[in-house]
């Protein structure tokens, strides 16, 4: 059978991962795209797309960016927590806490980058706490593409350092940046899962893993050192990127393959549909 050896050593020796020039993500001024023009330039290609000033109309881009009102709105309600990365289980727990507690802790400017950074990730948050449904929209461009409308909201509040390994969504998705920066990094499924299955054959785990399980797994960072050695084909696999800025809403087709992390503390939620 094929050694892992020479796959850390190809992986390691050139520089691949920082020397390839990402591809640009297309960015559009949402007040200049109408539904019709979305639905034919990029949800019926799967073409993802960043529509700048999306959430100009959504008072949550501004009363959401007030800790202090949030916290005076929502602070006592209980939330569930992640503490560490779900990429390293070993650093990995979950706890509820009041949202007041989450926010001092990991939302808070002064919250060290290098620390273990908090998340509350895809959580229902909105349905949770139905006072803050009034402070969000459904983008304009969801209906003219989905009869059944929105499937599910999520939230995704977090502090520098918090990170979605590559994984892929079954819906299609808007992710709405609302506070702070994010990035994103898109692969094609057919990249995402050979870059998921050659760190599955670095820590002799199966090969013959589906799809559906390969997705569960959300095993892989895509940055950092480590990155090379713990998923060799990254070296080889092409992606495009994109840093939100509040008030950006990033379209990523179904199946698309995505790694997400904060460069800020961040509030996002995203619709799938």
């Amino acid at each position: 059978s094929e050694s892992v050896e020479p796959l850390v050593q190809a992986a390691i020796e050139p520089d691949a991962l920082h020397n390839r020039s990402p591809s640009r993500i297309d960015v559009s001024e949402a007040s200049n795209l109408s539904p019709a023009t979305f639905k034919k330039k990029y949800f019926s290609t799967s073409t993802p797309v960043v529509l700048s000033g999306a959430l100009n109309d959504w008072p949550a881009l501004h009363r959401w960016s007030n800790l202090n009102a949030l916290e005076s709105s929502i602070g006592h309600r209980l939330v569930p927590v992640e503490i560490g990365w779900n990429d390293t289980p070993s650093s990995w727990s979950e706890h509820l806490m009041t949202f007041a507690r989450f926010s001092r802790m990991f939302l808070r400017s002064g919250a060290d980058a290098q620390a273990t950074p908090g998340y509350i990730a895809q959580h229902s948050l909105i349905d949770q706490i139905p006072e803050l449904r009034r402070d969000i929209r459904v983008p304009i461009w969801i209906d003219c593409c989905s009869r059944a409308g929105v499937e599910r909201t999520n939230a995704w509040f977090g502090g520098v350092g918090t990170r979605t390994p590559l994984h892929f969504d079954s819906f299609d998705n808007f992710l709405c940046q609302i506070k702070g920066i994010k990035y994103v990094r898109l692969y094609t499924k057919a990249d995402g899962e050979s870059i998921v299955r050659s760190s599955l054959r670095l820590r002799k785990k199966p090969e013959d893993t589906s799809a559906v399980a390969l997705n569960v797994l959300k095993c892989v960072n895509v940055e950092g050192e480590d990155a090379l050695r713990s998923a060799p084909e990254l070296a080889t696999k092409p992606y495009s990127e994109v840093t939100l800025q509040p008030g950006d809403a990033l379209f990523i087709p179904s199946g698309m393959y995505h790694y997400v992390a904060s460069r800020t503390p961040s509030l996002s939620v995203n619709h799938w549909f």
